[in-house]
């Protein structure tokens, strides 16, 4: 799992003030919560994009005062209007400790459904999990080449080793539909499969 390397500033003045200046300058307030204390840090808004935009979850390695922190995002907030990030909350990862986080979801392969004229619709993004850090990836990788059509895959078909699945085991987490033009050429093909069915009895018929 790829790890982020991330220089923090350490913050004194808690004031909306200091603050603000600080988010003028380009920086984002942090918090690390998890391990021995608290920790409150400036980081710069640039340093924080491979791990806010990316599909796949990242491990970052935080230095303040040059003390270095193993430990994932646990939550953001974005500015409503800019949509920039405006605050991010750490939480440190200790061995042996287990942590709940969402995972991304990964489709591999491709299924009976769609290579039969269907359409994959992923319902989940994520799942809840819990694990210790060692067993932490960046993403939940799900084969999806079996999926028929009309079929789902739900979670409790699913599991990954070293992870307990907290999301709901009956929830579906990718299924394969029947597209419309599929639905179309068999409603289309039924009329004529109606008439080869009745062929050979009418023939019969005539004789």
């Amino acid at each position: 799992m790829e790890a982020v390397k991330i220089e923090g500033m350490s913050r004194t003045d808690m004031s909306r003030k200091a603050i603000t200046a600080e988010r003028s300058k380009g920086n984002v307030p942090c918090v690390l919560y998890g391990g021995e204390q608290v920790v409150h840090f400036y980081v710069s808004a640039k340093a924080l994009k491979p791990m806010v935009y990316t599909p796949d979850f990242k491990r970052a390695e935080v230095t303040v005062n040059g003390k270095s922190f193993q430990c994932f995002i646990q939550d953001i907030q974005f500015d409503p209007i800019k949509d920039n990030v405006t605050h991010v909350d750490f939480l440190e990862l200790t061995e042996g400790k287990k942590v709940i986080l969402d995972l991304p979801v990964k489709f591999v392969g491709t299924s009976k459904g769609v290579r039969a004229g269907g359409k994959l619709i992923p319902r989940l993004r994520k799942l809840k999990v819990k694990s210790l850090p060692s067993a932490l990836r960046s993403n939940l990788e799900i084969n999806v080449e079996e999926l028929e059509l009309g079929k789902n895959i739900r979670v409790k078909d699913v599991s990954f080793e070293g992870m307990e699945i907290l999301t709901a085991p009956n929830n579906p987490i990718v299924s394969a539909f029947v597209t419309r033009q599929l639905k179309q050429a068999e409603e289309a093909a039924k009329p004529a499969a109606k008439a080869a069915a009745a062929a050979p009895a009418a023939a019969a018929a005539k004789k």
